[in-house]
């Protein structure tokens, strides 16, 4: 970085920035007169901007990867656009340390850490990573001209706090891509030895525009938190393959092992506002906690990742619970989330650790937020469904059409019941008839006399759908 704070030096061939050994090492403060500007270029990955060595250190107030107006990508475009190809620009690099905070609640300890090929990367253990802006501009916005790589990567140690529990402890991570927060073991081939990171407490952040990043052409994924595998094939300690990118696959009575115990994610089944509650149902089935309790949080999405996995955008609320099935939360919710993309996850309380928590999920599978006319979210009303054929069971499976979010009847602009029935996604959305008398252009020579129907499927990347219209 040189001394005008806007310009990057050269590549370097193992480049850091700042290196910090020993214990209570201060860099930055909550003076804006106290900021550093700092900035990795280099070509290997063991670089970074910050490395704390050893010891302990507090971080706070700077920005890494970012030029001092707070808007400008210290790294060119060929940096992160390659993946993980040389040259890169690594962040912050929590390494052979016990216990070291990036960032913290009060807004004047807030890193920006952006830019990056990686943002933050935990290697070790006992960290906390709170309430940073990660990969956004200074105002928190995401701009197309910041490339960044992914947002927080832990790949070991354990016991490390991403996010919190408490006002201004969550982190905004939005802008960039592969994954928001990846908890990923490493496996070093050459002296076949696996770092597995466990009880990673991800918590309270508000995750969102997480990009597609296809590392090295393998691995096409935007999850808001994943849990995937690396492997080193030629032990220079640098991932090279990338394993088990996308949703991992929940397993009965989580027996698995991995990366936070590969620990299963919430099962959502409905979720309904009726004023200011929100009600959601939901099961559990995840192991880990000591006392067999985990914090459930919610979050509301405007967009959802290719799989329709989260990504978790908006923090609503939590319930503490012991796994099992139909269990349900009734939280207070701020303005009309009706149509929005619901997600959840589960974190292990666990006493052991210093921030009370053990691992965290991946994010649960979305579900509509439904509202108090629209039991199912697909836009028609339940009174117009119910109103249908066969007493509100127009395709006759037995269940009455508004409680199903794959099957939808409606009025259509001829006054014809109309019913839509979809196979393979879990969604039918904002469904709707159009008159074709109100389209700018007409398609001459063919005729409509059911006219138009307009909907959303809610569909993950390798779906297929089957679409029935009766």
């Amino acid at each position: 970085m040189r001394a005008d704070g806007t310009t990057a030096g050269a590549i370097d061939t193992n480049s850091v920035s700042v290196a910090t050994v020993g214990n209570d090492v201060v860099v930055g403060g909550v003076n804006p007169a106290d900021r550093n500007i700092i900035f990795s270029h280099s070509s290997i990955t063991q670089s970074a901007g910050i490395a704390v060595l050893g010891g302990t250190s507090l971080i706070y107030g700077n920005y890494v990867g970012i030029a001092k107006d707070g808007i400008t990508d210290l790294s060119p475009t060929s940096v992160d656009a390659n993946g993980l190809t040389a040259p890169f620009s690594m962040g912050i690099n929590l390494l052979n340390v016990s216990s070291s905070t990036v960032g913290g609640a009060a807004a004047g300890m807030r890193n920006l850490i952006s830019g990056n090929t990686a943002n933050v990367v935990i290697s070790s253990a006992n960290n906390v990573v709170q309430g940073n802006y990660i990969g956004t501009d200074y105002t928190g916005n995401v701009r197309h001209t910041i490339t960044n790589g992914m947002g927080v990567t832990a790949v070991a140690g354990s016991n490390s706090l991403i996010g919190g529990t408490g006002e201004g402890e969550g982190n905004l991570i939005a802008g960039v891509r592969g994954s928001g927060v990846e908890v990923a073991d490493m496996y070093i081939q050459p002296i076949d030895h696996r770092v597995i990171p466990v009880k990673i407490a991800i918590l309270g952040n508000s995750i969102h525009s997480v990009g597609v990043f296809n590392l090295l052409g393998v691995g096409k994924s935007n999850l808001g938190i994943d849990i995937s595998n690396f492997t080193d094939t030629d032990g220079n300690f640098a991932p090279d393959q990338f394993d088990g990118r996308g949703p991992t696959v929940n397993d009965a009575t989580d027996v698995d092992a991995g990366p936070n115990g590969t620990i299963n994610f919430p099962v959502l089944k409905t979720a309904q506002q009726i004023g200011n509650q929100l009600t959601v149902t939901y099961d559990l089935d995840s192991a880990g906690s000591p006392s067999n309790s985990y914090r459930v949080e919610f979050y509301a999405n405007n967009n959802r990742t290719i799989f329709g996995y989260g990504p978790g955008e908006t923090y609503i609320g939590s319930a503490t619970v012991s796994p099992g099935t139909d269990k349900t939360a009734t939280l207070t919710v701020n303005g009309n989330l009706s149509g929005k993309a619901l997600s959840a996850t589960a974190t292990a309380v666990d006493n052991t650790t210093g921030s009370g928590f053990g691992a965290t999920s991946e994010f649960a599978h979305n579900i509509s937020i439904a509202s108090e006319s629209d039991f199912d979210a697909d836009g028609i009303p339940d009174s117009e469904e119910d109103a249908g054929p066969n007493s509100g069971d127009a395709n006759d499976d037995g269940i009455l059409d508004r409680l199903q979010p794959t099957v939808t009847t409606f009025v259509n602009s001829a006054n014809i019941y109309i019913t839509l029935a979809t196979e393979g996604c879990s969604e039918n959305g904002t469904v709707s008839s159009i008159d074709l008398a109100s389209l700018d252009r007409k398609d001459n020579g063919y005729h409509y006399p059911y006219g138009l129907t307009d909907f959303t499927l809610y569909c993950s990347r390798g779906d297929t759908v089957d679409v029935e219209v009766n």
